[in-house]
């Protein structure tokens, strides 16, 4: 990235993530195959993603969308987001778009997972209906606004014990429908006072005018805040591929 030729130098990023690709022997083994490169150029999105965290030990809490394009690191943030959340000892529910309408776009594992978490205190109702869901008798029709309408009061039963962190990766993937349901359940926690913090991993170039109109925050007191992720600086390049290859004539 320093040469003093500029034809020597990488070209774009797609340049240099190819030259990481072929240098992947080189990789110590130790790391193992869930090694991941290092998130550099983000340090502004993680104070901002950071100082929110430490909001809701104050009561405090809200929505923020991190946009971004393929491979900018909107995931490696929420991933940042859930280890702070875990050296301060908040819950995080994690959601996956991707897991399509079959799994109610990851919501249905939600539901799962604030049952869990209420454990002997779980609404019969939310039970019944997770029930119905997974073995496919409740659905069709209205059933997953069945399923919305017994889950929002267990959600503010939950977090009633506490501050809650929802992460929910691939937002952009969400159809109308399931992003009326987010909102809907996010509402219902801010209509009673309780601090939830949720983080939305937007893939920039696939957002829908519906995806838009939920992150422009219509119908909500406060909209979200929005992270966009630029691509990352040659300086930030050159600090990855030091961190990669180690500073010499590899990372030049």
């Amino acid at each position: 990235l320093l040469e003093k030729d500029p034809k020597a130098r990488f070209q774009s990023a797609r340049e240099v993530l190819y030259r990481l690709e072929q240098t992947e022997a080189e990789v110590p083994s130790g790391l193992g195959e869930g090694w991941q490169p290092p998130l550099v150029g983000r340090g502004a999105e993680l104070e901002v993603l950071y100082d929110a965290v430490n909001h809701l030990t104050r009561g405090e809490g809200g929505l923020i969308a991190v946009e971004g394009r393929e491979g900018s690191g909107r995931t490696r943030l929420l991933n940042a987001v859930a280890d702070r959340a875990a050296s301060i000892g908040i819950p995080v529910h994690r959601l996956e778009a991707s897991t399509g309408a079959a799994g109610l776009f990851g919501l249905i594992d939600f539901c799962k997972s604030v049952a869990g978490e209420l454990g002997d205190r779980a609404p019969a109702p939310l039970l019944r209906a997770i029930d119905e869901w997974t073995t496919g008798a409740g659905r069709g029709g209205d059933a997953v606004y069945r399923l919305m309408d017994r889950l929002r009061p267990a959600v503010v039963q939950l977090v009633g014990d506490g501050p809650r962190i929802l992460l929910y990766d691939d937002f952009h993937l969400l159809p109308p429908r399931g992003l009326e349901l987010v909102k809907n359940l996010l509402q219902a926690t801010i209509d009673v006072g309780e601090p939830v913090l949720g983080v939305f991993g937007v893939r920039s170039e696939s957002v829908t005018a519906a995806t838009e109109t939920f992150l422009r925050g219509e119908g909500f007191v406060s909209p979200p805040v929005r992270l966009r992720l630029e691509d990352l600086s040659l300086a930030a390049l050159q600090r990855l591929t030091e961190k990669m290859l180690g500073a010499g004539p590899r990372s030049d």
